[in-house]
C-alpha cells in the first residue's frame, strides 16, 4: 500500500477543512454550470445544420450539475455527520465526567 495523505491522516480537523473546501468548490462550479445552462437555452434555436451541437452541450452540462449536486449533498452528510459524532463524543465525555462525580461523592 502507498503513503497515507497527510492532509487526511493529520487528524479529523484536516479532513472536515478538506470536505469544507471541496463542498465550497463544488457549490460554485455547480452554480457556474447553472448559469452555463441557463445561457445555453436562452440561445436561440434553429434548424441550421449543427443545431443539435446545443442539445448536446444541455445534455452535457445537465449531466456534469446532477454530478455537482451529488457531491454537495454528499459533502453536506459527511459534515452534518461529523457534528453529530462531535456531538455524542462531547456527550459521552459529559457522561463519564458525572460517573466520576457520583463516584468520587459516594465514597
Amino acid at each position: 500500500m502507498g503513503e497515507p495523505d497527510n492532509a487526511v491522516s493529520g487528524g479529523g480537523s484536516n479532513l472536515l477543512s478538506l470536505v469544507r473546501s471541496n463542498r465550497a468548490g463544488l457549490s460554485r462550479l455547480r452554480d457556474d454550470h447553472t448559469e452555463i445552462l441557463d445561457n445555453i437555452r436562452r440561445q436561440p434555436r434553429t434548424q441550421e445544420p449543427g443545431a443539435g451541437d446545443i442539445e448536446e452541450r444541455v445534455t452535457a452540462v445537465t449531466e456534469s450539475l446532477q454530478l455537482l449536486e451529488v457531491g454537495v449533498a454528499e459533502s453536506g452528510v459527511m459534515l452534518s455527520l461529523a457534528a453529530h459524532f462531535d456531538t455524542m463524543e462531547s456527550e459521552r465525555t459529559l457522561s463519564k465526567m458525572e460517573m466520576r462525580r457520583v463516584k468520587v461523592w459516594c465514597y
